[in-house]
């Protein structure tokens, strides 16, 4: 385990894309699906999920059995969340399976709030939290399995310390991010005729750019 969480082919994903209008998928037979007429109730929904749910990534590594965040010693990552405040060193180095040396952190008091656990792959992690997503425009599309909406967004509200040269350093595309523009695109369920996003897992949730590689999230 080297505390590098690359996902490098979400870049494939993460591109500036501006919506056209979505093409129409075959004739809609479900009255129900077919009553998502009001574009502005689902953008409406939609925003007020994401100002609830807000943009997080995996910055570092979680170890399964202590729940403490680990990276190798000399780890920039590491260094860059420790410099800003955002995490602190609990342990000395410890000896993971296989003999690798790893040192423990944990998400300092202060920025807890900016912290979240979550599924990540086959065990819980930490989520570091740090923008918000704020919709640009949105185009639905009526299907035979029911209506999706096509949308495109910015990342907002981002903390200073996600400007700080060091965290610009360690996760650049992160940052980079920041000034972007992105598309999603999710189903929509309908209940009582209007949109209902309860249970809505966004496009790029819990993704991440760490060294160079991409990311992007919830």
């Amino acid at each position: 385990m080297n505390g590098r969480v690359l996902l490098a082919a979400l870049m494939a994903v993460m591109v500036p894309l501006t919506i056209a209008g979505c093409q129409r998928g075959g004739a809609v037979t479900d009255p129900v699906a077919n009553s998502i007429a009001d574009a502005n109730d689902v953008r409406a929904a939609l925003q007020a999920y994401f100002d609830k749910h807000l943009q997080c990534a995996p910055l570092l590594s979680t170890d399964a059995t202590s729940g403490d965040l680990i990276a190798q010693p000399q780890d920039p990552a590491a260094r860059a969340l420790s410099e800003a405040g955002l995490i602190e060193r609990v342990r000395g180095e410890a000896e993971m399976a296989g003999g690798e040396r790893v040192v423990r952190y944990r998400p300092a008091q202060r920025y807890l709030p900016s912290f979240t656990k979550a599924k990540w792959g086959t065990s819980d992690g930490w989520l570091l939290c740090y923008a918000r997503r704020q919709i640009k425009d949105i185009a639905i599309t009526n299907t035979n399995a029911g209506p999706r909406v096509a949308y495109r967004f910015q990342l907002v509200a981002a903390p200073e310390w996600m400007r700080q040269p060091a965290m610009v350093s360690a996760f650049p595309q992160v940052v980079k991010s920041l000034s972007g523009e992105f598309r999603g695109e999710e189903p929509v369920a309908i209940r009582n005729g209007k949109p209902n996003l309860d249970d809505l897992q966004p496009t790029f949730e819990h993704s991440l750019v760490t060294r160079g590689a991409a990311f992007l999230t919830r």
